[in-house]
């Protein structure tokens, strides 16, 4: 099953704390059906308006976990500065979606 956005999802697989730059990247994952997914929070650390990248983590077991206003997107990858085109455009048509609360 795939998952569109990052509500307390429970990948089955294995989660690193890290997806990049450790100071602005919460984490990534692999995602069964797909493979390497990266986290990237909404805000980056030190950016003007605050960041809430602290709020999402992602745990070893690639559990992403949102904290109170935590948001964050599915990425190829996250470099630490913003760029769209590295977002997941996931075909979910079909598909089933499961997250624990």
């Amino acid at each position: 099953s795939c998952t569109a956005a990052a509500l307390g999802v429970l990948a089955a697989g294995t989660g690193t704390p890290h997806g990049g730059p450790a100071d602005r990247c919460p984490g990534s994952f692999d995602m069964p059906g797909y493979g390497h997914v990266a986290i990237v929070p909404t805000g980056w650390k030190g950016a003007p308006g605050g960041s809430k990248s602290a709020d999402v983590l992602v745990r070893g077991r690639g559990e992403v976990v949102p904290h109170m206003e935590g948001r964050a997107y599915f990425a190829d990858k996250c470099t630490g500065v913003y760029q769209h085109s590295d977002y997941l455009a996931l075909n979910l048509l079909g598909k089933k979606m499961t997250f624990t609360v």
